[in-house]
């Protein structure tokens, strides 16, 4: 049976099981581009006139036409090397790193297991609430070329490969079984945060 999208009616082509909601082409950039900016408010300092900069990895052009759709093609981002992200970083600036919500949550339990202070880290990750398929799908439709880097390429220096695989399998697992777990998880990291701040 051919879904219809759940926003306006028409045929949809992306199901997001996670809602059990469908949609067409427009209504999910759309829905991308409201958590976006949803996720843009949470990174202080940052507004559409601001200076910021957008590290360069598989996914910086998919990041570049996203921001522009956030900030209504109004912003001040530059993409720059990770090496210059960093001295950038550590002298006050905005980095953002694109990344997906897989990616996000393996770095944060991490750091979690080892009692590390997430608060220390020099980027802002970007897209944490975006799930891979849907940058694969949004990237389809945009006609745009992405690369998602396998889950390994998050490992920190301070876990070891057993205690890193084990909680790939366990995120992986808890997916499996709770299909918005992901969310719930970013969710609870977000008020750890405020907790913190």
């Amino acid at each position: 049976m051919l879904r219809k999208c759940f926003s306006c009616g028409k045929p949809a082509v992306v199901y997001l099981q996670y809602v059990d909601r469908a949609y067409c082409k427009s209504c999910f950039l759309k829905l991308l581009v409201k958590r976006l900016r949803k996720e843009l408010r949470t990174i202080k300092g940052l507004t559409p006139a601001s200076e910021f900069y957008v590290l360069k990895n598989g996914l910086s052009s998919f990041a570049m036409r996203m921001l522009d759709k956030a900030f209504k093609g109004f912003h001040k981002g530059v993409l720059v090397s990770k090496g210059k992200g960093l001295k950038l970083a550590s002298q006050g600036f905005i980095v953002l790193e694109p990344t997906t919500a897989e990616h996000y949550i393996l770095q944060r339990f991490q750091y979690l297991a080892k009692e590390k202070l997430w608060s220390k880290q020099l980027f802002n990750p970007l897209f944490k609430t975006f799930l891979s398929f849907e940058i694969v799908n949004a990237c389809k439709f945009l006609n745009i070329h992405c690369r998602i880097a396998s889950l390994k390429s998050v490992k920190q220096s301070f876990i070891k490969t057993s205690e890193f695989n084990a909680l790939s399998q366990f995120i992986e697992s808890l997916q499996q079984s709770q299909p918005n777990a992901k969310f719930g998880c970013i969710k609870t990291f977000s008020w750890i945060d405020s907790l913190l701040a």
